[in-house]
C-alpha cells in the first residue's frame, strides 16, 4: 500500500471515527438532561443510579473515542504534514469531547 492509499484508508477512519464521537456527544448531552430533570425529583434515586451509571460509561466510551482520533489524526499527519482534513477533523472533534466530574 502506498502513501496516498494509507492517507484515504485513515481519512475514511477518521470520519467515521468523528461521527462516533458526534452520536457519543449527543447521546451524553441527553442523559445529562435527563438526570438535571430527575434530580428535581426526590424520588426517582433508582433512576438517577441508572443513568449516572449509563453516564459514566458514555463518557468513558467518548474520551476513547476521542484518544483514538488523536492517534489517527498523529498518524495522517506523520504520513502527510499538511493534511488540511485531519487538521480540520481534530479541531471539531476538540468540540464534541465531554469530560465530566461525577459526585457520588
Amino acid at each position: 500500500m502506498d502513501v496516498t492509499e494509507e492517507v484515504q484508508k485513515l481519512e475514511t477512519y477518521l470520519e467515521t471515527l468523528i461521527t462516533d464521537l458526534k452520536q457519543s456527544a449527543m447521546n451524553l448531552d441527553q442523559i445529562d438532561q435527563a438526570i438535571e430533570e430527575m434530580e428535581k425529583d426526590i424520588t426517582s434515586t433508582k433512576e438517577l443510579a441508572t443513568l449516572y451509571a449509563k453516564e459514566f460509561t458514555l463518557a468513558v466510551d467518548n474520551s476513547s473515542i476521542y484518544d483514538r482520533i488523536e492517534k489517527v489524526t498523529d498518524k495522517l499527519l506523520s504520513l502527510d504534514p499538511s493534511n488540511f482534513k485531519a487538521r480540520r477533523l481534530e479541531k471539531e472533534s476538540d468540540k464534541y469531547l465531554r469530560v465530566s466530574i461525577i459526585d457520588l
